[in-house]
């Protein structure tokens, strides 16, 4: 790709010695369409800070921490993990979902030691799992098995260990919904 580039801003200009129209060149591209490749990634969505809203089954006063932007602040669970404990963020609107980030980079220790992903339109009704699996240092990469709508996301703690669960920002990949 990047040769047919230089080729063509070098026939353009008349740098090969080449009358370019009367060269006898094809370029065939390699895709039908190059740049449709990159028109459906996912991106991050923005957080909102007056729209998104954020709880936790501990500590919920200061969830919003995981969610303001802020890594140098955090929401933390101020006891050792347990199983069953949980974080939930509202969206707002129901976004197509495809990954979330744990940044713990800060609290490099503080990951979740197991985790369940689960989504919702109501907050209250979870259906099945999305992901599941263990923590990593410094962030956290929550890859779903496809990409899911709804507004709400909660994940719920499967492990114990003796650290705190920090999050101290909690990223989301997907599409936003359309307003």
């Amino acid at each position: 790709m990047k040769k047919t580039i230089i080729l063509s801003v070098l026939l353009s200009v008349g740098m090969l010695g080449v009358n370019a129209n009367h060269a006898n060149l094809s370029v065939k591209p390699h895709l039908k369409n190059p740049i449709s490749k990159f028109q459906d990634e996912d991106k991050e969505l923005t957080k909102d800070r007056w729209q998104w809203l954020a709880t936790a089954s501990l500590n919920p006063e200061g969830a919003k921490k995981a969610i303001d932007n802020d890594p140098a602040t955090r929401w933390e669970t101020r006891v050792s993990q347990a199983s069953g404990q949980f974080f939930i963020l509202d969206m707002n609107a129901a976004n197509t979902v495809s990954k979330i980030v744990l940044d713990v980079t800060a609290s490099k220790n503080d990951s979740p030691k197991g985790y369940e992903v689960y989504m919702s339109n109501d907050g209250t009704n979870w259906g099945t799992v999305l992901a599941s699996g263990a923590g990593a240092q410094n962030e956290t990469v929550i890859i779903f098995n496809k990409k899911t709508a709804g507004r709400y996301i909660k994940v719920i703690q499967t492990g114990a260990t003796g650290n705190y669960w920090s999050i101290h920002e909690f990223r989301v990949f997907g599409q936003a919904a359309k307003k």
